[in-house]
């Protein structure tokens, strides 16, 4: 199984604990290989676009997690039940459901400050230096 995959399992526990009875096969099974494999993809394309490509393992989880948690209070405030293949098959909602929460954090490839406020104090930082020189 790819990392992104055993992230989005990992999170998706984290976010509805009643998941974690199930083997990863059995959610697998559950949700559909082909959709979850699916969605993993556009996990990954989002956190790649949003936080560039030296992103680390911690941080990668991080943000899964994050982008995950961003797409629940998203599907509450749609009044979407909150379940395991409504996380799944919304997940194209995800860049949405982070911008809503962080503003254009996502496109302007700042999306890892969100799980390390360091970074946002680094690019501040250079942008300062690059204004005032």
């Amino acid at each position: 199984m790819e990392a992104v995959q055993e992230m989005l399992l990992s999170s998706l526990r984290d976010l509805l604990p009643s998941l974690r009875r199930f083997s990863d096969k059995q959610l697998l099974t559950k949700l559909g290989k082909e959709k979850f494999e699916d969605a993993s993809g556009q996990v990954a394309d989002f956190v790649e676009l949003g936080a560039g490509k030296d992103v680390s393992r911690n941080e990668y989880l991080a943000l899964v997690s994050q982008g995950l948690k961003c797409l629940l209070s998203y599907l509450e405030s749609i009044h979407t039940p909150i379940t395991v293949n409504n996380i799944i098959n919304c997940v194209h909602l995800m860049p949405q459901a982070v911008d809503s929460a962080f503003p254009s954090y996502a496109k302007a490839g700042l999306l890892r400050c969100i799980v390390s406020p360091s970074r946002l104090k680094e690019v501040k930082r250079v942008q300062l230096m690059e204004m005032a020189g």
